[in-house]
């Protein structure tokens, strides 16, 4: 079954990393045109494809017919750790003056696409089909750097593909529906301490599941759209090996081993409001609500039963707040701005160097380009401002026979560029 799931999306994703740009591990990045005003009024602005994955009822304010969307956001996030203390059972195992690890952000391109067929089932029917990468992560350290032994390199891709169905009820209600199928997968490398040396552990899996969503838009108005929008969790079990090197570059047998983990993508629930204030100017607002206390813990486990690392993750849950607007210049010309705030999943406790995230405010500027009737264009910049991050975490390696604290704070911001093109046929 995974074979032929992933080869239906292959192409578009042979390319495709994940960094997360949004609180957790999730990825907003799903639409060139909503960017641009820092996804305000995401679940309600219903003017082109990507609308399936904010709110799948915002397919009937869009025309009959064949038509498909390509959205490719460039991600490209920074973030250095600078170490305040470090300390360890064995004296000189960690120093604050060892590395730093480097900037652990990773560029990546963030593909979606969508398109929409005409099925013949009635004016007030559309359906489609949505492709993508809802949450990604991506963080890699430079090796011998002083937090090796809590993470080296950390790594989530998820591939969703959603069915879409809405129906327009009456002349200001429609509602939408999509049925989930989404692709996992993680890999999550850290160094051990041996009693001579480095070693190294890396744990690999993968898994498909399945989800819902259901979304509502309302139109009191001609010049108002209020939408809702629910994407279910999707409750995943990575299953794959755990493998063990020692410092010598030996495997050892008995910490290579079938492993697996459990994942759970977290329900979101968003509102949104699109109101024109004449022909030329509109004014948007979004709030999102995501279930990232779900994420408890992260716990691997081997097939014989052992439970081989937990990690307490305590997450809780977030809110993301934007407010943006738009003017039409001409019939070719649109632009777009936005600001927004992105809470994070995690307090300077239970933060990791794994996912070292921290609140957000999100600033976005945007253009959209009429080339034809067929053929539009948009582009659009985001410069995400990222507080800055307090961390302590302990470590344990050789099974616990050498505990330690490293403990320091993270600078990062992040640059995303995203085009967007959308065709009708």
């Amino acid at each position: 079954m995974k074979k032929y799931f992933l080869a239906a999306t292959a192409l578009l994703y042979i390319t495709s990393s994940q960094q997360a740009a949004a609180a957790g591990f999730q990825l907003k990045e799903q639409s060139s045109s909503l960017q641009g005003h820092a996804f305000a009024g995401a679940s309600a602005k219903a003017d082109d494809l990507s609308t399936m994955f904010f709110n799948p009822a915002g397919l009937t304010r869009l025309e009959e017919g064949n038509q498909f969307s390509l959205t490719t956001s460039y991600i490209l996030p920074s973030a250095t750790f600078e170490t305040s203390s470090a300390t360890s059972v064995v004296p000189g195992l960690v120093t604050p003056a060892q590395n730093d690890g480097g900037d652990a952000g990773v560029g990546a391109l963030v593909p979606a696409f969508y398109g929409a067929v005409d099925l013949g089932l009635g004016p007030q029917w559309r359906t489609g089909i949505a492709v993508n990468t809802p949450f990604g992560l991506s963080t890699k350290y430079n090796n011998g750097w002083v937090g090796r032994y809590a993470a080296l390199e950390s790594e989530l891709l998820t591939i969703n593909v959603a069915p879409t169905v809405a129906y327009q009820v009456n002349d200001t209600l429609s509602l939408g529906a999509n049925v989930q199928g989404q692709y996992a997968e993680a890999k999550l490398t850290n160094a051990f301490f041996d009693g001579v040396g480095d070693g190294n552990t890396k744990l690999e899996g993968d898994d498909i599941a399945f989800g819902w969503g259901l979304g509502a838009l309302w139109e009191p108005r001609s010049d108002t759209r209020v939408g809702l929008n629910y994407r279910s969790r999707i409750v995943h079990t990575l299953e794959g090996d755990i493998r063990t090197v020692n410092s010598a570059g030996g495997v050892v047998a008995a910490g290579t081993a079938g492993a697996s983990a459990g994942l759970t993508t977290p329900d979101i629930l968003s509102a949104g409001i699109v109101h024109d204030l004449d022909d030329r100017w509109s004014v948007m607002g979004e709030v999102a609500y995501t279930n990232w206390s779900l994420f408890d813990d992260l716990t691997v486990i081997s097939d014989a039963g052992v439970q081989l690392q937990t990690v307490d993750e305590n997450w809780d849950d977030t809110l993301f707040v934007s407010v943006g607007a738009e003017y039409k210049h001409s019939e070719a010309w649109t632009f777009r701005g936005g600001i927004a705030y992105d809470q994070s999943a995690v307090d300077a406790e239970h933060r990791t160097f794994r996912i070292p995230e921290t609140d957000r405010i999100w600033t976005s500027l945007g253009a959209g380009y009429v080339v034809s009737p067929t053929v539009s264009l948009d582009v659009n910049y985001t410069y995400i401002f990222a507080k800055d991050a307090r961390i302590s975490e302990d470590f344990e390696t050789a099974g616990g026979a050498v505990t330690g604290n490293v403990s320091g704070e993270f600078d990062a911001h992040v640059n995303i560029a995203t085009l967007g093109v959308n065709v009708k046929f």
